[in-house]
């Protein structure tokens, strides 16, 4: 069990302090396992995790300037004024393992973000659409894996 709780920030050159991109505000991680032990060679691992963090801070995008401009114009006096919604990822793996004297095999399922939830990436201004549109991170991914360790 991880927990952060910070307040990051800058001074620009006109003396005003302001958010930094990274001031998310708090991070918390939270990570489990456990390995069930089935017989001399074969043991069955699950492992969890979860990251919860405050959104990551952004510049707004002025769209009636960007519409004017026919680009993407940020609103550079409100530098990371914005803050995206908050981080929430959990993870859940479950895997066999094989144990010989010389190598083990492992074969797993990692179900990443498994509640598929859709975390904010970016936003960008969509110049055919004359509006900002959002950008996600990956959803649910389920990531297979066999290894084989001498």
């Amino acid at each position: 069990l991880t927990a952060s709780i910070f307040d990051s920030k800058y001074q620009g050159i006109d003396g005003v302090d302001r958010n930094t991109y990274f001031n998310s505000n708090y991070v918390f991680n939270i990570l489990a396992g456990k390995e069930f032990t089935l017989n001399e060679k074969f043991s069955i691992t699950l492992d969890a995790k979860f990251n919860y963090a405050g959104g990551r801070r952004y510049t707004p995008i002025d769209l009636d300037a960007s519409i004017a401009e026919g680009r993407e114009i940020r609103d550079w006096e409100k530098a990371y004024e914005a803050q995206f919604a908050p981080y929430l990822k959990p993870d859940l793996k479950i895997g066999i393992r094989h144990n010989s004297k010389k190598y083990s095999q492992t074969f797993s399922v990692d179900l990443q973000n498994f509640i598929a939830r859709r975390n904010e990436f970016s936003k960008r201004y969509d110049d055919t659409r004359k509006e900002i549109r959002t950008t996600y991170q990956r959803g649910f991914f389920p990531d297979v894996r066999y290894q084989i360790l001498f």
